[in-house]
């Protein structure tokens, strides 16, 4: 079976043969991909923040990607591996991740809002790193001292995202009925393709995709190409800083003209 055909199994067994060829390092690389745009995404507000501070030298911004990209990598790793796939599963679990990891972006891409929530963190990175700056001797807006400040503002935002993933499980334990996810569930429409005639085609019956089930713990990131993927994130962070910048010019102008 080719790993970057776009296609998808038709079978819960071709799902799980899939699975089972796919390595640990390609895993990793396509979630890296996915964290990259959008650690990338969220931290806008805060390179921002940095502009308007007096970062303005390569060093800082090179200590600044260089952070961003770490995270991202940590984020990988941890997502491709087995046992936080398996805890994904559990009641509500997914669906409070997308919903802690969505608002965020959304937060960046509004951004007063992006402002107002990285403002305070911003505040304690700054304290944490004149702090250290001033206690081993380094510049402020050099190089270690930013990177140590990117690391740092990193951690609280993602603790600032936990907390509202946690939130959102607690609100949805106490008022919504979990329904597992099954691997034999139809990607498009979720009926549960175990019912239908196995010898009736690929089509769904309930609503003609072709798509197939589910599969054991496949996300999109892992059937998709690795072409189509990139290209999907490439053109979601183009979509993404054209709103962000617009959102921006018409912020600065009703300030100056209604300021």
């Amino acid at each position: 079976m080719n790993l970057n055909s776009a296609q998808t199994p038709s079978t819960a067994d071709d799902w799980k043969q899939l699975i089972a060829k796919t390595s640990q390092p390609q895993m990793i690389f396509r979630r890296l991909l996915v964290w990259i745009a959008v650690a990338m995404v969220s931290a806008v507000p805060s390179f921002l923040l940095a502009i308007v501070s007096g970062h303005q030298n390569w060093p800082a911004y090179v200590a600044m990607l260089l952070g961003i990209l770490l995270f991202a990598f940590m984020l990988a790793t941890i997502s491709a591996s087995s046992r936080f796939r398996d805890r994904l599963e559990r009641p509500f679990v997914r669906r409070s991740m997308q919903i802690g990891f969505g608002l965020r972006i959304l937060a960046s891409l509004v951004v007063p809002i992006g402002f107002s929530l990285d403002m305070f963190p911003g505040m304690l990175t700054t304290m944490a790193g004149r702090l250290v700056a001033a206690g081993i001797g380094l510049d402020l807006d050099g190089f270690l001292i930013t990177f140590l400040q990117t690391l740092i503002q990193g951690s609280l935002l993602n603790i600032e995202i936990l907390l509202v993933v946690a939130g959102a499980r607690v609100f949805q334990i106490a008022f919504l009925t979990w329904r597992p996810r099954s691997e034999d569930a139809c990607l498009k429409c979720g009926y549960h393709l175990e019912h239908a005639n196995p010898h009736a085609g690929a089509a769904c019956p309930e609503c003609g995709s072709t798509a197939g089930p589910i599969g054991q713990n496949q996300d999109w990131v892992d059937r998709v190409s690795l072409t189509r993927l990139s290209l999907s994130l490439i053109a979601g962070l183009l979509v993404a800083f054209s709103i962000q910048g617009a959102i921006g010019m018409v912020t600065a102008l009703v300030s100056e003209n209604f300021g």
